[in-house]
């Protein structure tokens, strides 16, 4: 079993060897013709909170090889395209003091033009300060006794956004990384791990509590990523 404390070789490894079964199980519990009709029909249940998408109910999966622990659900969205349908799934580690979330990322990486210059997946891990710190500001909109409903909400929060990196200053020996999601950061370092990336977030700020200096180290990615941002 893994958790925020577990080496990233490992995290990188279990959380490969979990993901196809955790997803598999998925989709023999959620009818995703079912879900992506919802977003059709005008009686919206409890989390349809926008007219542009709809949720499944979340299943749950413990991994008979690793003791790890899942929570799945589907989601649709409407583009101008169509209705897509996407798989959302979290690898959940509770105790009676704290929570970790890990879950799997596709990092797209694009040029200066704004060409896509190719993709990298990765593992990121949200640890129980972060989680703290969102609790303290108050951002997910739940009390943070409801956990589950916290890491949902969550994990639809951090799909949407930008991130920035930089090369480890004195000191520092990982790569930093800066996620920019609306009117918030959420800070950490990634590990290459073979050809994956795991990424470690351990805190989170919104616009207001960064000092001036914080803002203005980020002031032209800020710039970029909330120009992408509102042109969704």
């Amino acid at each position: 079993m893994i958790s925020q404390y577990s080496q990233p070789k490992d995290i990188d490894r279990e959380f490969w060897l979990d993901y196809p079964k955790a997803v598999y199980w998925l989709n023999k519990q959620v009818d995703r013709r079912k879900v992506k009709d919802k977003i059709l029909d005008d009686s919206w249940d409890v989390y349809n909170f926008h007219r542009d998408y709809s949720f499944s109910e979340t299943v749950f999966y413990e991994s008979p090889q690793t003791g790890n622990k899942w929570m799945m659900w589907v989601t649709t969205k409407r583009k101008p395209d169509g209705i897509h349908c996407f798989t959302r799934a979290a690898l959940y580690h509770l105790t009676a003091a704290y929570m970790t979330m890990m879950i799997p990322m596709v990092i797209v990486k694009e040029s200066k033009d704004g060409e896509i210059e190719g993709e990298v997946q990765g593992v990121n891990v949200y640890t129980a300060h972060l989680f703290q710190r969102m609790s303290d500001k108050d951002r997910l909109g739940v009390k943070m006794d409801d956990r589950f409903s916290v890491m949902r909400n969550f994990a639809e929060f951090v799909v949407t956004g930008w991130s920035d990196t930089r090369p480890p200053r004195k000191g520092e020996k990982h790569t930093q990384i800066m996620f920019r999601s609306p009117a918030s950061w959420i800070r950490g370092h990634t590990v290459a791990v073979k050809d994956h990336h795991v990424t470690i977030y351990r805190t989170f700020y919104t616009d207001k509590s960064m000092s001036y200096k914080q803002l203005k180290d980020v002031r032209s990615f800020k710039k970029f990523a909330d120009a992408k941002m509102n042109n969704k």
